[in-house]
């Protein structure tokens, strides 16, 4: 894309601006559902259902509740997931094996969306079901009706290892927490905008987080991003308090006051984009200092994403 600015009279300026995503490069963040993904849907009757292009409500990510902490995990990083205890109600037993070897068992909400996500579509009355094709055609079931889930990861995939992220978080009226486990609306990135562009960040190739003094209260509160590469990024982070149509009481409140979750040697902590002054992370154990490309805009990866499996 080129622009051209003029300059004074009997003088020509030419600036030129290009913009470049490299598509190969991009880190596996995207939640969009890649057309390779496979997986096995164990029904409540003991039903077999092999899918390809597999997906939670238009997604490749699983969302539950670890202790009251709200955790989204990419199928990538997902050997099978494990339905237990009585499907008719609003919430189940879940058992999450991931790649690692590592099981979490948890809380899985079966009834009426517990989070909007802006990623997904539909906000808080959103069906929450998982879907596929199969020989026959696609395929849909609700949360419910399914007793086991196991993905077909294609062979020599890599494993990525799980990296316990610390930080130290100071409030806008001087509380220090010191967290192990952090995790930002549930997930290992930061999701912000820059000039109304929606863009993500790996929390391990984070810095710093400092939101500029004067804006607690706004809907979009400006930050200064610093990424371990010694970049600064200047952007804005959501922190509506607007309830949106169909939200629950525990969605809104997880929304406003659980955006920055972590554990301290007292118990777990919760804090809301509007409760945060500053935000340090520490390196991850035998992590590397990334490049500059570590910030990615998330709207042309979800759209790069949509148009390969087309």
């Amino acid at each position: 894309m080129s622009r051209v600015v003029s300059g004074s009279p009997g003088k020509g300026l030419a600036v030129v601006v290009l913009t470049l995503v490299c598509l190969a490069g991009l880190p596996r963040l995207s939640w969009s559902a890649p057309h390779s993904l496979t997986a096995t849907l164990i029904d409540a009757e003991g039903n077999q259902h092999d899918l390809t292009q597999f997906a939670f409500r238009g997604a490749a990510r699983f969302d539950y509740y670890v202790n009251g902490e709200r955790r989204v995990v990419s199928f990538t990083d997902i050997d099978r997931i494990r339905f237990e205890g009585d499907a008719q109600a609003e919430e189940q037993d879940v058992i999450v094996t991931l790649r690692s070897g590592r099981q979490e068992r948890g809380r899985f909400a079966t009834g009426a969306s517990i989070s909007s996500d802006q990623n997904t579509d539909g906000g808080g009355g959103d069906t929450r079901g998982f879907s596929g094709n199969t020989q026959l055609g696609p395929f849909f079931r609700r949360a419910g009706q399914v007793r086991e889930i196991i993905f077909r990861h294609a062979d020599g995939q890599t494993v990525v290892p799980e990296a316990v992220l610390k930080a130290t978080v100071i409030t806008e009226d001087g509380r220090r927490f010191d967290l192990t486990g952090v995790r930002f609306r549930g997930t290992d990135r930061l999701d912000y905008r820059i000039g109304g562009r929606e863009r993500f960040a790996e929390l391990a190739k984070i810095a710093a987080v400092e939101f500029e003094p004067g804006h607690q209260e706004a809907e979009w509160r400006p930050a200064m991003l610093t990424l371990r590469s010694g970049r600064k990024v200047l952007i804005e982070l959501d922190a509506s308090v607007v309830r949106l149509a169909g939200e629950t009481d525990k969605a809104y409140f997880e929304r406003v006051n659980g955006a920055v979750t972590g554990t301290t040697a007292i118990g777990p902590v919760s804090l809301g984009v509007r409760d945060i002054k500053q935000l340090r992370l520490a390196p991850a154990p035998g992590s590397a200092v990334p490049d500059s490309a570590s910030v990615t805009d998330s709207t042309a990866v979800r759209a790069a994403a949509d148009s390969s499996s087309n």
